[in-house]
């Protein structure tokens, strides 16, 4: 592949080979040359691109290069790109230009798949689009006088698996917590609905939090994913009050790595 601007990403669940000749190139995203102008003075040549590459293995003996473009007469060349192969085991031997940094993988996730949960409304009543969540701040809903328990949460996601059930808290000013487990998200992966029912102390203020954990798996489309060195195998999302989701990748040895 050969660019003279931007950037590629080429993410794998099993593995890359970058080439199997040394003077093939496997991968380019080099700036462009700049142009002639006239006799005193060209164009400066263009920047190169940036090129990651992800997979548990990594591979080849090709030529990976993002590199800058030569300029025109009495014209600078372009600065260099930048070049990074992430992988759990690289032998990758090709030659590069910049100098490659490298890494264990790191969670890939286009921005479509990022996924998210929300509390749309609580007992019918929609919440706000800047809802405050929080015992210090005047309450985001005020459910009607007569209101009785249990009470309706309706929960929205995105790019969660369908089926997946949400854990509903409810935390009060004072005394303990209640939980409830909502229905199986249902619609599309893009766009999904759950609903539960829980009860709340209804003479006090009480912050609600949602909470989704599903396994990350290659069927989902994100394959073997790392986070600091460790394989991923679940995703927690979290959602307070209408409040933006917060996501958490579960490592297999139990650790919990913010992205």
């Amino acid at each position: 592949m050969r660019g003279y601007w931007g950037a590629i990403v080429v993410a794998s669940s099993t593995s890359i080979a970058l080439g199997t000749s040394s003077g093939t190139v496997a991968i380019r995203a080099s700036g462009g040359i700049g142009g002639n102008g006239n006799a005193n003075n060209g164009g400066g040549g263009g920047s190169g691109g940036a090129i990651r590459a992800i997979a548990p293995t990594i591979s080849g003996i090709g030529q990976v290069r993002a590199e800058g473009g030569n300029g025109g007469p009495f014209a600078g060349a372009g600065a260099s790109g930048r070049l990074r192969l992430e992988a759990t085991t690289l032998s990758y031997t090709g030659f590069t230009n910049p100098l490659a940094s490298q890494a264990f993988p790191q969670p890939v996730f286009p921005a479509a798949g990022q996924p998210s949960l929300t509390i749309a409304s609580i007992g019918g009543i929609a919440a706000p689009a800047s809802p405050g969540g929080s015992f210090l701040a005047a309450p985001d809903i005020l459910l009607p006088t007569g209101t009785t328990n249990p009470v309706a949460v309706a929960l929205t996601a995105s790019n969660i698996p369908l089926g997946t059930v949400i854990q509903v808290t409810a935390t009060p000013q004072s005394g303990s917590k209640t939980t409830a487990i909502s229905s199986g998200l249902a619609g599309t992966v893009a766009s999904s609905t759950a609903a539960a029912s829980i009860t709340l102390s209804l003479t006090q203020t009480n912050v609600l939090t949602a909470t989704a954990t599903f396994p990350l798996v290659a069927s989902a489309g994100a394959g073997p994913t790392y986070a600091e060195g460790e394989e991923v195998t679940h995703v927690r999302v979290a959602a307070v009050l209408g409040g933006t989701s917060r996501v958490t990748y579960l490592t297999r040895s139990g650790r919990e790595v913010a992205p």
